[in-house]
C-alpha cells in the first residue's frame, strides 16, 4: 500500500495527467460553442440574478447586500455540486479508457475537480469585480481565499474518489446523490443568511458538512473577517474524516470495480 501511494500521490506524472485530462475536457466542452467560455459565466450570473430578484422580497433582506452575499456562497455551492455529481460518474464515463489502459483510477474524479475549479475561479473573479464596482463590496481578506480553499478541495477530492468507486456497484448512486444535493441546498444557508434563525437554533447548521465548507469562505468574502478558530477546526476535522472514509472505501472497492463498469 505504501508503494501504491508513492507511485500516485508522490508522482509528478500523476498530477500532470490530471491537468492534461482536465484541459482536454475544457477544450472539448467549448470547441463547437459560439459563446465558448462565456457559458461559464452565464449560468452563475443567471442564478444570482434570479435569487437577487426573488429572495429579498420573500425574506425582506436588503437587496444591495444580497448580491455580494450570493457571490460569497452560491458560486461555491455550484462548484461543490458540480464536482460531487460529476465525480460520482467519472469512472463509468471513462470505462473504455480504464479497461484498455493501466492508469491510476483516481485521476478521473480529480480531473473533474480541476475542470470545475477552473470554471469557479473564472466566474468568481468576474462576479467579485462586478460586486466591487457596483456595490463597493471589497475586503482585503479575499486574498486569503486560496488558503482556505485547500481543505475544501481536499474534501471534495476525497468525496469524489469515494463516490466514483461506489457508483459502479450502485448504478443509481448519481441519482441518489443528486436528490440529496437538492435537499442539502435548502438545508444550507446559501441563499438565505443564518441570521434569520434564532441564535439558539443556529448550532444545527454546524453539523452540516456543506456549511462547514462554505462558512469560512463566506466569512472572508462577505464579512471581511477571518474565520473563527472553531470554524477552522470544524473544517480540518471534516477534511480528516473525508480522507479516512474515502481511503477505506477505496481499499474495499478498487480491486473488483472494473467488472461492474
Amino acid at each position: 500500500m505504501r508503494s501504491l501511494i508513492q507511485n500516485t500521490f508522490f508522482n509528478k506524472y500523476y498530477y500532470y495527467s490530471i491537468l492534461v485530462i482536465a484541459r482536454n475536457r475544457l477544450s472539448r466542452m467549448y470547441k463547437d460553442s459560439y459563446l465558448g467560455m462565456l457559458w461559464t459565466l452565464l449560468q452563475p450570473i443567471s442564478q444570482i440574478l434570479i435569487y437577487a430578484i426573488v429572495m429579498p422580497r420573500i425574506m425582506r433582506f436588503p437587496s444591495e447586500q444580497y448580491v455580494p452575499f450570493l457571490i460569497s456562497s452560491l458560486l461555491l455551492w455550484g462548484f461543490i455540486n458540480n464536482v460531487v455529481l460529476s465525480g460520482a460518474t467519472s469512472l463509468i464515463s471513462n470505462a473504455e479508457i480504464i479497461k484498455r489502459c493501466t492508469i491510476a483510477k483516481s485521476i478521473f474524479p480529480l480531473s473533474e475537480l480541476v475542470q470545475y475549479l477552473y470554471n469557479f475561479i473564472i466566474s468568481f473573479l468576474v462576479m467579485y469585480i462586478f460586486s466591487t464596482i457596483v456595490y463597493s463590496h471589497c475586503h482585503i481578506t479575499v486574498v486569503l481565499l486560496p488558503i482556505f480553499m485547500i481543505p475544501v478541495l481536499v474534501i471534495l477530492g476525497a468525496v469524489s474518489i469515494a463516490l466514483s468507486f461506489i457508483t459502479p456497484y450502485v448504478k443509481d448512486c448519481r441519482e441518489i446523490v443528486a436528490v440529496a444535493m437538492n435537499f442539502a441546498f435548502w438545508a444550507t444557508p446559501i441563499v438565505y443568511p443564518i441570521d434569520i434563525f434564532p441564535p439558539e437554533k443556529q448550532f444545527i447548521f454546524f453539523f452540516n458538512p456543506f456549511y462547514i465548507m462554505i462558512r469560512p469562505i463566506s466569512t472572508l468574502i462577505y464579512y471581511g473577517t477571518l474565520p473563527s478558530h472553531m470554524d477552522i477546526i470544524r473544517l480540518v476535522v471534516l477534511m480528516i474524516i473525508s480522507i479516512v472514509i474515502s481511503y477505506f472505501i477505496y481499499l474495499k472497492l478498487h480491486k473488483r470495480f472494473v467488472y461492474y463498469l
